[in-house]
């Protein structure tokens, strides 16, 4: 029989809010001063990429087994992915995670980056990079619409031992998106989601 110290021990070691890794994703939001004026970094994924080539994203990737957390991966994805040096990447809070419809989680992490000039981007993953004065993202609110998420019970799913089963089979969520229009581009997803996080904390 399990005591509650062999629970606490188990909870402990797998540090399941410190490292995540299977499917689990980390990301930076970097904050850059421009001629005095603070921006956010955002890079466009390779069109050669097979998932979401083409669209506007924060440096990271997948948690690898060999970070130490969800914070050392977002740093060394950002090393990897724009050629930013360690050095130059100061992580000043960690935002809150986000939930994907895939039943993982993002965890990003705001960050300062001290100097864009040795920006040299890895042309696998990253088509080019841009930024995004704040003050202007605060003064331009998003475009709000919102994603139907059909759910349906699979299979082996024992729909008919549970009560009500009526109100689960063929439901319908709605999950609300935010679009963000900078010039020619847009921003959305989970990025937007992420972004509009962390703009909202910065409202009055």
């Amino acid at each position: 029989m399990l005591t509650i110290d062999e629970i606490k021990a188990k909870l402990k070691a797998a540090d399941t809010c410190n490292k995540q890794v299977g499917r689990e994703a980390a990301v930076l939001l970097p904050l850059i001063t421009i001629n005095r004026e603070l921006h956010i970094l955002f890079q466009v994924r390779s069109l050669a990429l097979r998932a979401q080539p083409g669209e506007i994203c924060f440096p990271g990737g997948k948690i690898e087994p060999s970070d130490h957390d969800a914070k050392a991966a977002a740093i060394r994805e950002c090393t990897e992915e724009l050629g930013i040096d360690e050095s130059d990447i100061s992580v000043i809070a960690a935002l809150p995670p986000v939930h994907t419809p895939q039943r993982t989680f993002i965890f990003p992490f705001l960050a300062e980056i001290s100097s864009i000039e040795d920006i040299s981007i890895n042309d696998a993953e990253v088509d080019s990079w841009f930024t995004i004065p704040v003050a202007y993202l605060l003064s331009h609110p998003p475009l709000q619409g919102y994603m139907n998420i059909t759910v349906q019970p699979g299979k082996g799913f024992p729909i008919e031992k549970i009560a009500n089963r009526d109100a689960y089979e063929g439901r319908i969520y709605q999950m609300p998106e935010y679009f963000y229009e900078y010039n020619d581009y847009i921003i959305w997803g989970l990025t937007g989601r992420i972004l509009k996080h962390f703009l909202d904390m910065l409202e009055p």
